[in-house]
């Protein structure tokens, strides 16, 4: 048997003892420290948003979920990205035109302009070699 069977607006899944339950949303993806990204389908695309132990802690409301690396979350939100950490927190507003998911505590960014830089996980830049603003 499958884990988990997808219906128009609904996914069925089976849990480990053989407990199914029905989530009301399309997309169910299991992801590290046991979240799930729970997706529903509208109009203009899908919306993602989070749960843990079967309970919602992020409604949908979200385009896109990066995967929980290093205790962060990329997410977009419109057309900007930001990041969470892995209690769900937004700790970096939405404010990026990209955001590769954070390794050894910092991650690539870029701003609306197209320059890149690196963050650490408060937000702040951090200054590189070729930096002529610092």
């Amino acid at each position: 048997m499958k884990d988990s069977y997808i219906f128009e607006k609904a996914t069925i899944c089976r849990l480990p003892g053989n407990v199914v339950v029905v989530l009301p949303y399309q997309h169910v993806i299991k992801q590290k420290n046991d979240l799930v990204y729970i997706g529903t389908d509208t109009d203009s695309g899908t919306i993602w948003g989070i749960m843990r132990n079967l309970e919602v802690i992020v409604e949908p409301i979200y385009n896109a979920l990066g995967p929980c690396e290093n205790g962060m979350i990329a997410f977009k939100q419109g057309n900007k990205w930001g990041y969470m950490n892995e209690k769900c927190e937004v700790v970096i507003p939405a404010k990026y035109v990209t955001a590769c998911n954070f390794q050894y505590d910092i991650a690539k960014v870029a701003i609306f302009n197209g320059r890149e830089f690196y963050i650490d996980k408060r937000g702040r830049k951090l200054k590189t070699d070729d930096d002529e603003d610092y």
